[in-house]
């Protein structure tokens, strides 16, 4: 997905410094409460009339085809027009159609030839209508499309091109549109693209945005429908006319609800009719249309302003918040939920434990990858490991991306980096924007502690002002360091094997190996395990040290805390502790602890979360505001309200692996092709495809992952690690 090299920057990007007002809603979150609205979002909706259509040069399409751009097909214009310039001689797409289309059923394109001079349209493999293209002219042409009918939901229609001419065009065809729809003045047809429905109406001197459908057409959206929604809109007719309107809402093995009608008469040209309807179905995936099942010949059903509304969260006095001076971020390495306080926790770990009861714990936070470079990597840069480009192990962080680092340091804030990964030293440009940086690399004949010693005497040097600290500690993975004493009274009793703590990790990797280069029995697993519940209960007393160190130093009551993973341990593995390539839900699920001063009785917050909210909550908690390339939000003020899901898609990359998560659901796949769509509320173990059953779901996160999968700014390219000598040794250590 991304080239290779890069021109390096020797000095930061420059970024946006402003104080953030304490009342100041999360970055990302609606302050209006609009999660929807239909004409400023009509990109990621559908139009339709008197059958449906397919508008090839408008973005709504963009993603039929794949959720990779592969450039055998190019966006042109024509007359101010978008079309599709097709290379391929086949097409295949899918459209999630909101009505039925049966009957005596007729293809119409405006279409103009290329090399081909047939373009055969197919719908789900049952009729075909073959259209005779005019290759002086873009032209209007129609064929009867025989034995097939479009179904409500899911469709999957093929072009395919024939006739294709020798030494003619380098492409296939322009095409405009193609309908499908009941037989009639083919010829005549004009389609309702987006320039011709979205317009701006002016009703009784008011003007305002609005889709001007004729009857029968439809506007459809597929969007997250939250708890409590409400639909609100303006509607008024063309002068002279009337026309009916429905509003309707479908879910996923549901059938269709009609939520109410509306009759436009003559009259009602006259002034705007506001309408306001409870959307049911809350807190899911769903898609909301708007219907003119019927228009006076000439007339057009005026819907201005139609907005999907979600309840406001309800703000507590936690949003005033207590003044920052200092912010600590502590990424763990491979620390799963389930062992920790405020999840589960089968360890104890007094400081964790003191921290869970007075932060707030997210229950369903999400790292950006499997990656331990790039989910730190996203909590530096506040963006998906597609734009900071650290996709596999030996990507180094571009000097070109943004960091919290770059910011708080142009603010005049201390910045400082301690890092116990070799994956996320200088040699992979973590240490880049940081006025402070050291890296304890596993060969180093420090305790694994260190980077919690250093963070420590840094704090204690700045009695005053404002600093930025991050600790990327080694977690639960190996190397261990285990004495005599330690080894004597672990689990298993009497382990007579060869898993030795500090080359444990250059052992695993040779029993992961196929075949194994050394055999792995239930006791090295055991005893791996309990070496890595001794690392975290030290890295546990490291803490509360650094702890006592903030209250020593008179600054627990002005610092920002915040503890989390960069990925979860596979826990099922007989081999674990192997920095997996896959992106399982178990290995994505991060614990999250936010713990502001001040706060004395933590709460959980269910509202899901990801890796990139934690840069912005890093600098918000400092008073400044995230550069625009920052894509997260303020999660100190999101656990400040009581706000459900707000349906946000969330992203996970490593290397060409993907996956998609939104609500319970989740695509993911290998290389931009989609592998399953799985519900997780169905089945934890995410094996099942539930594409069938589940078309809305399905829809909405394939338009999500092609639109994060291929962004309008532009990725940075490649940058590969500089792995010297004694890097090369420390991820041998590393079991790399």
């Amino acid at each position: 997905m991304l080239g290779c090299g890069s021109k390096k920057t020797t000095s930061p990007p420059e970024t946006k410094d402003a104080v953030l007002p304490a009342t100041t809603a999360a970055k990302g979150v609606a302050t209006d409460g609009v999660t929807l609205d239909m004409t400023r979002d009509l990109s990621r909706c559908t139009l339709g009339h008197d059958g449906i259509l397919l508008d090839f040069g408008d973005p709504s399409l963009a993603g039929a085809f794949g959720l990779g751009k592969d450039g055998t097909r190019e966006v042109v214009e024509h007359e101010g027009a978008t079309w599709l310039r097709a290379h391929e001689k086949r097409l295949p797409m899918s459209y999630l159609s909101p009505v039925a289309v049966s009957g005596d059923l007729t293809v119409v394109a405006r279409a103009k030839s290329g090399s081909a001079r047939t373009l055969t349209v197919s719908v789900n493999g049952k009729g075909s209508a073959t259209l005779t293209l005019d290759k002086t002219k873009a032209a209007v042409v129609s064929a009867k499309l025989v034995g097939a009918t479009v179904d409500q939901g899911p469709n999957d229609i093929t072009l395919s091109f024939g006739g294709v001419a020798k030494n003619a065009a380098d492409y296939l065809a322009d095409i405009d549109w193609i309908h499908i729809g009941p037989a009639g003045d083919d010829a005549g047809y004009s389609a309702p693209t987006r320039a011709d429905a979205l317009t701006n109406s002016t009703v009784s001197g008011e003007a305002k945005p609005t889709l001007a459908l004729r009857g029968p057409g439809f506007a459809s959206c597929t969007t997250f429908i939250p708890k409590g929604a409400l639909f609100t809109a303006s509607l008024s007719v063309t002068k002279g006319g009337d026309a009916d309107v429905e509003l309707q809402v479908a879910h996923d093995r549901a059938p269709t609800q009609t939520l109410a009608t509306w009759h436009l008469v003559a009259e009602d040209a006259a002034t705007w009719k506001p309408i306001s309807v409870d959307v049911p179905g809350g807190d899911a995936i769903g898609q909301v249309s708007l219907v003119v099942t019927r228009a006076a010949k000439g007339a057009r059903a005026l819907l201005a302003e139609p907005r999907l509304r979600r309840p406001l969260p309800r703000v507590t006095e936690q949003v005033a918040r207590a003044k920052v001076n200092g912010v600590v971020l502590i990424v763990m390495g491979e620390l799963s939920p389930r062992a920790v306080p405020g999840y589960g926790g089968r360890i104890a770990l007094p400081a964790l434990s003191a921290i869970a009861k007075r932060a707030f714990v997210f229950d369903d936070h999400r790292s950006s990858t499997t990656l331990a470079s790039g989910a730190l990597a996203s909590m530096l840069t506040g963006v998906t490991p597609r734009m900071h480009g650290v996709l596999d192990q030996s990507a180094r962080l571009p000097a070109s991306v943004t960091t919290i680092a770059d910011a708080a340091r142009q603010a005049g804030v201390d910045t400082a980096y301690f890092t116990a990964n070799p994956l996320t030293g200088k040699a992979f440009g973590f240490d880049r924007g940081f006025g402070t940086f050291e890296s304890h690399p596993p060969q180093e004949d420090v305790p694994p502690t260190k980077v919690f010693e250093d963070a420590a005497k840094f704090i204690e040097a700045r009695k005053d002002g404002r600093f930025l600290v991050v600790i990327h500690a080694r977690g639960a993975h190996p190397p261990w360091e285990a004495s005599a004493d330690d080894l004597k009274d672990m689990a298993p009793t009497g382990y007579a094997g060869g898993l030795e703590p500090r080359h444990a990790a250059e052992l695993m990797s040779r029993a992961r190996r196929v075949p194994p280069m050394l055999r792995f029995q239930d006791a090295d697993r055991e005893r791996a395990w309990a070496l890595a519940d001794l690392a975290l209960t030290r890295q546990d007393k490291a803490l509360g040290q650094l702890l006592e160190s903030l209250r020593a130093s008179g600054r627990d009551g002005s610092t920002l805390l915040m503890v989390t993973a960069d990925l979860a341990a596979d826990e099922t593995a007989h081999v674990p502790f192997g920095d997996p390539d896959t992106l399982d839900e178990q290995l994505l699920h991060v614990p999250l602890y936010i713990a502001p001063p001040g706060l004395s009785d933590g709460a959980h917050v269910v509202t899901p979360t990801s890796a990139a909210d934690v840069a912005v909550t890093a600098l918000s908690g400092l008073g400044l505001v995230a550069p625009t390339s920052f894509r997260g939000r303020d999660l100190w003020a999101l656990a400040s309200t009581q706000e459900s899901d707000d349906g946000r898609g969330r992203l996970a990359l490593h290397g060409t692996r993907f996956s998609g998560r939104m609500g319970p659901f989740v695509l993911s796949g290998i290389s931009a092709r989609e592998g399953r769509l799985c519900s997780l509320e169905l089945e934890p173990a995410c094996t099942t495809d539930v594409r069938a059953t589940h078309p809305i779901a399905a829809h909405a996160l394939h338009t999500f992952l092609f639109e994060s999968l291929n962004p309008v700014e532009k990725a940075p390219a490649r940058e590969p690690a500089t792995i010297d000598a004694d890097t090369l040794a420390a991820l041998r250590l590393w079991g790399l």
